[in-house]
């Protein structure tokens, strides 16, 4: 498929977009505010991917490739922190949301954080791949994602 890609067959990229535009709007409509903003956001995505699989590797998977292109996508456009200095913290109790607690919940992680585990939700790549990708620290990267898994399933007081 990169080399497909790479060599700009038009049935390629629509395979490529049609596969994975999903994963990428749900990684990206959490990140802002309005469903406007998603949409111009996405669309940078999409039109950002034909210059970005000129330098992608052969040997990476597909998920990977993506998922980091919506993480620099997304991080440049809404000018995101590094993640580097957080800390997961494990909360002291624990619950298993419902569907609209997890959205709240992820509305709540710090944007950096947000990010990071979207990205690892939707496209489940090795934090190391991840990491070389988008230029991050893996052990950084590893206590984002941490941190926001903790605070999917830290319980709130009415939970407890």
């Amino acid at each position: 498929m990169v080399r497909r890609l790479q060599s700009g067959d038009p049935a390629a990229f629509q395979e490529l977009w049609g596969a994975w535009r999903d994963r990428c709007w749900s990684t990206i409509r959490p990140m802002v505010a309005s469903r406007e903003e998603a949409v111009m956001l996405l669309r940078d995505v999409y039109l950002g991917l034909p210059g970005a699989v000129l330098g992608w590797p052969a040997d990476v998977e597909l998920c990977c490739l993506i998922g980091c292109q919506v993480y620099s996508a997304v991080r440049r456009r809404l000018e995101l922190p590094s993640i580097v200095g957080i800390q997961a913290h494990v909360p002291p109790t624990l619950a298993v949301p419902n569907r609209d607690g997890v959205a709240r919940k992820i509305s709540t992680m710090p944007p950096s954080v947000r990010l990071t585990y979207l990205v690892d939700l939707f496209f489940s790549c090795p934090a190391a791949m991840t990491a070389a990708l988008v230029n991050e620290d893996e052990g950084q990267l590893r206590q984002a994602r941490s941190q926001g898994a903790w605070v999917v399933v830290a319980a709130t007081p009415a939970e407890s």
